[in-house]
C-alpha cells in the first residue's frame, strides 16, 4: 500500500491509464486500453495493479509479453518499483520457456536420464527457501540458484509461482 511511483511525475496520459487500471483491478473487471508509444504503459499498469494487491485481495500479478524485449521492459519497471518497496519485499519471478531453461536438452526429464531431475524434490526445499528470501528471480538468477542446488532451472521456476507476487513471462 505504501509503494511509491518510481518517477517524479506521471507522463501525459499515464495517470489516466493508472487510475483506470486501479479502478478495474478494484472492481475485478477487465480493461482493454490503447495508448501511444512512450506514454509509460508498463509502469502505468504495473504500479496501480501492485497498489491494488493488498487492498483488494489480489494474490498475484501475471505480466505476459509477446517478445523478449517486452519482458525486459517489464523487469526494468519492476526493478524500479521494487526499489521503492519496503525492504524490497516485492517477489518477482521470470518464467522462461523450457527450451531456454533446460540445461540438458538431450536428456529426458526424469531422474533416470537427467542429473538435475534425480533427487529434485529432495533438494527443492532449500532452493525454494533461498529463492523466496532473494525475492528477485530473473532468468539468470533463477538458473544460478537452481544449479547451485543441483536442480532444473525450468522446473524451479514452475515450483516458485505460488511464492511470487509478480510473474513475468512470454505468451
Amino acid at each position: 500500500q505504501e509503494l511509491a511511483f518510481p518517477e517524479q511525475t506521471f507522463r501525459a496520459g499515464q495517470r489516466d491509464l493508472a487510475e483506470a487500471v486501479y479502478r478495474t483491478a478494484a472492481s475485478g473487471r477487465c480493461l482493454l486500453a490503447q495508448a501511444p508509444t512512450g506514454i509509460g504503459k508498463t509502469v502505468g499498469t504495473l504500479f496501480p495493479l501492485l497498489r491494488a494487491v493488498p487492498a483488494h485481495g489480489i494474490d498475484k500479478v501475471a505480466y505476459l509479453t509477446c517478445k523478449g524485449t517486452g519482458r525486459l521492459t517489464a523487469l526494468e519497471a519492476l526493478s524500479d518499483l521494487r526499489a521503492g518497496a519496503a525492504g524490497q519485499s516485492l517477489r518477482v519471478l521470470t518464467m522462461v520457456p523450457k527450451e531456454e531453461g533446460c540445461e540438458h536438452p538431450d536428456k529426458a526429464c526424469h531422474g533416470d536420464a537427467c542429473p538435475l531431475a534425480s533427487g529434485f524434490y529432495d533438494r527443492l526445499p532449500a532452493a525454494r527457501q533461498q529463492a523466496v528470501a532473494l525475492g528477485w528471480l530473473d532468468a539468470t538468477a533463477q538458473r544460478q540458484l537452481a544449479l547451485r542446488h543441483g536442480i532444473c532451472p525450468y522446473y524451479l521456476g514452475q515450483e516458485l509461482v505460488r511464492w511470487a507476487d509478480v510473474v513475468v513471462g512470454d505468451v
